[in-house]
Parts: structure tokens; sequence; C-alpha cells
């Protein structure tokens, strides 16, 4: 049998292929003719016909599917799918009793693959039921009433209790529900919870409403008594009940006070519920407001802008910018700013301004005495410890750790700087910000200023000590200069290339002039220029050398002094030779320099090294250097010693008053403190039993944090204002 079936379907293909010759194909096997609507009309009551069979990755990879082809899905949803697309856009579903619509489970129908929408085509709920005039929306039990305008959902019963539920557990829910009676005068309409022991009710009494008042002055009025709690909303939250008091509580959702004069314009006192009481906070804000003022329940915190602050007052701007006062034992204060580009230039993080009405100069440099926008004071100057401090990555350029200068940049240092060409500097300093050498602008900037009393600067380097240049000069000392290595000058010769030269050196501190002159009939008489003259000393005899350029007899020297020289030919002779010379002599008030011992000693350079120190080696220590009584003593002198007699807490510095101390606590006074005040005997809160089987009680579940306020567009429809 299985061969005829093979050949029949084998047959009923090539019959297909070759659909100019037949028009329809049967597949039986009693030969009966294809039914007149079929093109292929497949016949058996033993058999049945199979789909090809695939995964559900094998269906989506096939290639340009035709519209109408089917297979059967052997996982994931298992079923005959069809492609209800095109081959371009393929759209797969299932065919069937589980394709996606009402599916059933005994004798209960459910739907779990989309929204299900009624008189909507394009529901976005899971129930979306459209609003359309004449109609009434929704009826839950007795139609209780006529009106079908609008948007309207009726829950009614004309023999008992009419209920609305809405929470987020049983047993943990609020409601709407009418109190029936037969006596309809006597049945009311009350808004409650479900473990509530004091519902809204709402009777048609007419004129105001008042509590311990038969005079109300209010719709709503509730007098004062003493004592007594004057008003209490949700959970009772205090044991005070003295004066005019109002709780507002809840045990298990948030507890929102509002005023204000709309929906949308309003302030609120809300506590912000948490099952972890210690995560639960006291806001303060408006309605639309983005800064809300949290008082933090844990810890005490205070916030703004932020419900979780992060230290004792944490004011957040945004997520970009916020600052933490009283934010550790370590860290006073931490100020955050994450820039962004499109805010422009000039941001900071933290930004102190000073200004003033009239001149109020300082007195002087130190703490008390100088005025300033933003002051930092270390007490103790502990190891790597600093007043103030900035710092820096530098993973760029122009950049440091700290910046200082004239408001508009036209001159400033920085510490920890990296410039341009990305070399670093301990301190980077200028007092010109474009262009080189002289202009018709008088100059007034130094770049730095360097004052010591023992050396006014000490500098390193490794492999270069000081770079200087300048337009008239590079370098000036005014005192004596002192080098324990050669003097080197580089000339520029034409080349490309320098011509080192050496300066020569004395052990005498000599000035010298040179020149040339000619003998006249053998004779000459020389003067010094003016300024040899001037410098040369006259204590001691200047010494000169003469040299004739030519054929003579040889010279002599008749006389030297400090102002010339004369030149005498041998043997009485009478050429007119050229002579070169150079003189010597002694400068005039160096002639006997004294020179300060421990700075020409063979150890100073030693010495120098071991008081001074390159402090980035935190392994070891420079050894100190003083100088006292002519002496360069290497070691610490006493007066730079931490000061034995200093007090151990700041006396300078006026601290804050030290606020009271607070009294024990005391739950019946308004603020927690204090003594006692006349109050009622506590009244303990009712314990709501777990839930049981009959659905009654307080849940077991612990409640959730609720969602923040949103503005809830109410309305008031009364059926006396509508017409049938």
């Amino acid at each position: 049998m299985k061969s005829n079936y093979l050949n029949i379907l084998v047959a009923a293909i090539v019959l297909m292929a070759a659909g100019s010759t037949f028009s329809q194909v049967a597949i039986n096997t009693d030969g009966t003719s294809p039914d007149n609507s079929a093109m292929l009309d497949v016949k058996s009551t033993t058999k049945g016909m199979l789909a090809p069979r695939m995964t559900q990755a094998q269906r989506i990879a096939i290639t340009s599917p035709a519209a109408g082809l089917m297979i059967f899905q052997t996982d994931v949803a298992p079923g005959l799918y069809c492609n209800y697309g095109t081959p371009a856009l393929p759209s797969w579903a299932l065919v069937g009793i589980n394709a996606g619509q009402w599916l059933n489970n005994g004798t209960s129908i459910y739907y779990n693959n989309g929204y299900v929408g009624i008189g909507n085509s394009t529901p976005e709920a899971s129930l979306h039921v459209a609003e359309f005039t004449g109609i009434r929306t929704g009826t839950f039990g007795t139609n209780i009433s006529p009106w079908s305008s609008g948007t309207n959902v009726a829950v009614g019963n004309d023999n008992e209790d009419a209920v609305l539920y809405v929470g987020q557990a049983p047993g943990t829910e609020g409601y709407l529900l009418w109190q029936y009676n037969s006596i309809l005068a006597n049945a009311y309409f009350s808004i409650g919870t479900y473990n509530g022991s004091n519902n809204m009710i709402l009777q048609e009494y007419g004129g105001n409403v008042g509590v311990r008042t038969n005079s109300p002055a209010a719709i709503f009025h509730v007098a004062e008594y003493s004592p007594s709690y004057t008003g209490l909303f949700g959970t009772p939250i205090s044991a005070y009940n003295a004066g005019t008091n109002v709780a507002i509580g809840d045990d298990n959702a948030s507890a929102v006070l509002y005023v204000g004069q709309s929906a949308e314009n309003k302030g609120l006192l809300k506590w912000d519920y948490d099952l972890i009481p210690s995560n639960a906070y006291f806001s303060v804000s408006t309605y639309a407001g983005l800064n809300p003022l949290i008082l933090q329940e844990g810890g005490g915190r205070v916030g703004i802008g932020t419900i979780a602050p992060g230290s004792m007052l944490d004011v957040h701007y945004d997520g970009y910018t916020y600052n933490y006062l009283g934010y550790s034992n370590s860290i006073g204060s931490y100020f955050y700013h994450n820039e962004l580009e499109g805010d422009g230039d000039g941001q900071a993080a933290l930004f102190a301004y000073r200004t003033r009405a009239t001149v109020n100069d300082g007195t002087g440099y130190a703490l008390l005495t100088s005025n300033t926008a933003l002051k930092g004071y270390s007490f103790w100057g502990d190891l790597y410890s600093f007043g103030t401090s900035g710092f820096n990555d530098n993973d760029l350029s122009r950049c440091g750790g700290v910046l200082g200068g004239q408001s508009s940049g036209s001159y400033w240092g920085s510490l920890g700087y990296k410039n341009s060409s990305l070399t670093s500097y301990g301190g980077y300093f200028t007092s010109y910000t474009s262009g080189t050498g002289k202009n018709s602008q008088a100059s007034t900037g130094i770049g730095i200023g360097a004052w010591g009393d023992l050396i006014g600067a000490d500098i390193h380097g490794k492999v270069y000590g000081v770079y200087a240049e300048g337009e008239n000069y590079s370098m000036y000392s005014n005192g004596p200069v002192y080098k324990n290595n050669i003097d080197v000058h580089l000339q520029q010769n034409g080349t490309g290339t320098n011509t080192v030269l050496f300066t020569n050196v004395s052990t005498d501190v000599t000035v010298q002039t040179s020149g040339y002159a000619t003998l006249s009939d053998g004779k000459a008489n020389i003067a010094f220029d003016p300024a040899f003259a001037a410098s040369v000393s006259s204590e001691s005899p200047v010494v000169v050398t003469v040299t004739p350029t030519g054929n003579s007899n040889g010279v002599y020297l008749s006389g030297v002094s400090k102002n010339g020289f004369s030149v005498v030919e041998n043997n009485d002779g009478k050429s007119s030779v050229t002579i070169s010379f150079i003189a010597i002599g002694k400068r005039a008030g160096y002639e006997h320099p004294i020179l300060p011992k421990e700075v020409t000693d063979a150890g100073y350079t030693r010495n120098m090294t071991r008081g001074l120190h390159n402090d980035a080696d935190t392994k070891t220590n420079g050894e100190g250097l003083y100088y006292e009584n002519g002496q360069l003593i290497v070691g610490i002198h006493p007066s730079v010693l931490p000061d034995p007699d200093k007090p151990a807490m700041e006396t300078v510095i006026p601290k804050p008053g030290t606020p009271p101390a607070k009294g024990q606590l005391n739950p019946y006074s308004c603020s927690g403190i204090g003594e006692p005040e006349l109050v009622n005997p506590q009244v303990a809160v009712k314990e709501i039993p777990a839930v049981n089987s009959a659905g009654e009680g307080k849940p077991v579940a612990p409640p959730v944090r609720q969602p923040e306020p949103v503005i809830n567009e109410n309305g008031n429809t009364s059926e006396k204002n509508k017409t049938d």
C-alpha cells in the first residue's frame, strides 16, 4: 500500500508540474475525481497529510517564503504555521485553536498574547473598553444608572453591598463601598481600606460638617480639644495629643499633605515610605519642582534635589552637579561637577567670589590678616598635609593641578602643569600672553619671584639646571658668582654649527684691555680705554705686553700707569712699526676679595647635597641646612621643629557655639525632646492578624514603596445633573 501511495503522490506531482494538461489533482484509493473547487483533493479515512516539520529557527531561516506557505513547528509553541505576509516581509502566524487568540483551560478560556479591546481595534491595556456615547461603557452586577454619555462604569447590587476594590494584595487594598439597606435613607457610600476602622462616610446631610463643635465655621471643621488628637489621617504615628495636632501617616505606603491652588500648582509635605525605616525620608517640595528638600530618617541626612542624600546635606543640581556637605569622617565636604561641552567654558565644581562695598584692605599675608575668596588652613603641619591642594591627571596639554592669575588671564601661574608640548612642570609662570621681544607698550610683569633668607632659589635639573633667555640679558647676578666647573661660550660661525669657547680664569680679580698703536720716530704714548682706566686698581701696576708687527729693533716700555703706557724702540730706533698690546690689571675695589669660607670649602657642594633634598623621593629625607653665626650648618635648626607648647585644639579661629544637649527622648512631645507634657495614656495600635483562609485580616507580605504622586483629573459626575 505504501508503494501505491508513493506512486500516486509522484503522479500527482508530475500532473501538477504539467499544469497546462491537468487543472486538478485527486489523491485517493477509490478513484474519486477531485472536487470542482480544489486544485488538490486528498481523500483518506485512515491517514492524514503531513506538512514539512522543522524548528522555529529553521522556519525563520527560510529564504523569501511564499505567501500562504505552511509548515509544522516542532518547538517553541509548536503547531501549524502559515505565512500571512509576503516573501519580502514574512508574517508567520499559528493556525488553529492555539493561534494566539482565546485559549482553553478546561471550561475556562484565557488570552495571554497581547491586549484585548472592546469597541477598540488598538487596545492600550490588558483590557481596554472604548468610550462610545449612547452606550454604557461597563456594568458590573445590577444596572444602577441610566447615564450613558462619556466613559462610565457602574458597580451595583439591588439586594446587598456593592464594592470596588483597589489595592496591591488580598487584605491590603482600598475600596469604594455602597452599604446596602432596604431602607434607602439608611444606606450610605463609604471610602475605606480593607483593614481600616475609620472609613469616610458620605451621607446627604447639607451644610458644614463639624467635629467636636456644633457651630462649624467651615465646610469641614475639627475643633481643638486638649488633651486629644485633633486630626488623624491614616495610620497613627504620634502619641502627642496636646494643643491642636494633625497627623498624616501610613505604615505601608507614603503619606502626603498637599497645599496649593490647582492640580498642577501646589506644594506638598511627604513622608516617603520604605519597608526599611532608615531608608524612608520626609520631603518638602512643590508638585512640579525638581529639587525637593529631603530630610532623611536614617542618619538625619538632608537632601535638596535628591531622595537619597549622600551626606549630612546633599544638594543635587542635577545628575552632573551635586554637593555633599558633611560627607564623611575623612572628607568634610565633597563637590562634584561633570562638565558638558554644551555648557561652555568657565565651569567649576566650586566657585568662591569675594567683593566689598568699600575698600577693605587686609593687613598682611597671614591667615587672619589676609582677605580671600577661598581660604584653606591646616592647623597641624603633619607629613604630606597641606592647607589647600589641587590635582589633575594631566592627560592632555595646557592643564595643571592649581591655577592662579589675573581674572582676564594676562598673567598667571600653575602648579603641576603640563604645557602645549606635553612637557611637565612642577610650577609654570607667565606674565605676558602673546608675542616676543620688545614693543611700544610698557613691560611691567615678572614671571616668577623668589625670595629666601638662606637661598633665594633651589633649582636642580637631572639633565639641565636652568634655561634662561631675555632680549636685554638672560641672567643678571647682583653679587659674586661661584662655579665649580668650566665656563663655556658658544659662538655661531656661519656653518650651522657653534664654535666652543672657554672663559679665561685667574687667581686674581683682574680686568683686561688690548689694542693697536703705531710708533712715530720710534716712540708712542698710548692711553688706555677710559673704561679700563676707571676699572683698574692703582694699588698694583698694570701688566702690559707689547708686540711689534714688522721689522724693528724691538721695543720696551718706558713707563706704565693706570691711565696708559709709553713705548720706545730699542737702540734709539726711528721706525714707524705697528705694535699690539694686552694690558691686565687688578680690578679696582676687588684687590683683596673676602670670600665666604664655607662656599670655597671643598665640602660645600657635598654639604648642599646633604641639606637639600628632592622630596619626590619618599624613602629618604634631607638632613636640613641653615646659616648661623657665619657658619653653614648641615642639620635642622631648633626653630623649625614642631612647637611642643602648641595647644592640642585650635584657639585662634572662633568655633561655633556648642548646641545644648538634648533631653531624654520624649515621644509625647511634638519635637520628640524635652520634658514630658500633659498627655493621655497611649492607646496601643490595633494588631491586625495575618491573612486567614477566608481572605480577612492583614496580609503577611510586606508593602512596597508607592509611586510618586501624579496629577489626577478628578471630576464630579452626578446623575442629578444628567437627563436620561
